[in-house]
């Protein structure tokens, strides 16, 4: 057996079959081949460790699932490597034994950017969450901040369906004071605008919508625009609107607050880390909607599922 195996270097991997990395942490099992490697290692550390060996294709991991989150993603344009990397990216939200699986819709459009779309996104999105439900998972998260099929969704599956706008916004509400909200594009505005004034919460603190209205010539060359207009964005809301807190109004931009709180005195919600974390909360405490309040839809309409 050979064990050059990059991912091994990276981790100080050797030929004996059993050894500790860090300390004398619950030791983690992993399969290679035919022989055993334990692994101690604690918090974020470990959970790295497994989530590297998930998705290096080289190992088989032996720890025990015990609870599945499907994450399902309104657009149909994603490619499998990009929904690979935000499995990845969403598992250090979660705790050791959680999995998680991103899909998006095969029929519908490619992006999601107004109420047509998600007229033709929310049909998908209800057939794929009751094929989860089918396939064991413990809950469905939709990975979009305008919660898209929310409703239909619930009333179609017992297990819980996270809806990352209503749930970020119930969270900056624990802790800010005064927050603005982040959409993509200027004419997008308007939309979110008029969704968040749904919403008690977003009408007593939301201060504004704003936008990253990114050039699309300037994405093509720089990798770094989404990053830099994110700061840009940051600081109108510091000194413009004297927000305390930031929400990020597309899923598109999860992993940029570490970087921008570091930069401004600002508190960051990343509806896509908040969300998964909420659903596997929602799991362990049985936390789900209930039929008297989402009838079963027992499709007495006759419409194609």
């Amino acid at each position: 057996m050979c064990f050059n195996d990059p991912l091994l270097q990276k981790y100080g991997f050797s030929e004996q079959k059993n050894f500790n990395m860090v300390d004398g942490s619950p030791s983690l099992m992993y399969n290679y081949e035919y022989t055993i490697l334990s692994v101690a290692a604690s918090g974020k550390a470990l959970r790295q460790i497994a989530v590297d060996i998930k998705y290096s294709g080289n190992f088989h991991c032996g720890q025990e699932v015990f609870m599945r989150i499907k994450v399902l993603m309104a657009d149909k344009a994603m490619k499998r490597e990009t929904m690979n990397e935000r499995e990845k990216m969403l598992s250090a939200a979660l705790s050791d034994g959680v999995e998680i699986s991103v899909d998006c819709i095969k029929k519908g459009p490619d992006e999601l950017d107004c109420h047509t779309d998600e007229a033709f996104a929310a049909p998908e999105m209800v057939k794929m969450a009751i094929q989860a439900e089918k396939d064991g998972f413990d809950a469905i998260v939709i990975y979009c901040f305008s919660d898209v099929g929310l409703d239909a969704m619930r009333e179609n599956v017992s297990i819980p369906v996270i809806a990352p706008g209503d749930v970020s916004l119930a969270v900056a509400n624990t802790i800010c004071s005064r927050f603005v909200v982040v959409t993509g594009a200027g004419w997008n505005i308007p939309r979110t605008y008029r969704r968040m004034m749904k919403n008690p919460i977003a009408r007593e603190k939301m201060a504004a919508v704003l936008a990253l209205d990114i050039p699309a010539v300037e994405m093509r060359v720089n990798p770094n625009a989404t990053k830099e207009h994110l700061e840009a964005v940051c600081r109108e809301a510091v000194e413009k609107y004297h927000a305390d807190g930031l929400i990020l109004g597309c899923l598109g931009m999860a992993g940029y607050g570490d970087a921008l709180e570091a930069a401004y005195p600002i508190k960051i919600f990343d509806p896509a880390f908040i969300a998964v974390a909420y659903a596997e909360m929602c799991v362990r405490l049985g936390l789900r909607h209930i039929p008297a309040q989402y009838r079963p839809f027992t499709n007495d309409s006759h419409v194609e599922l």
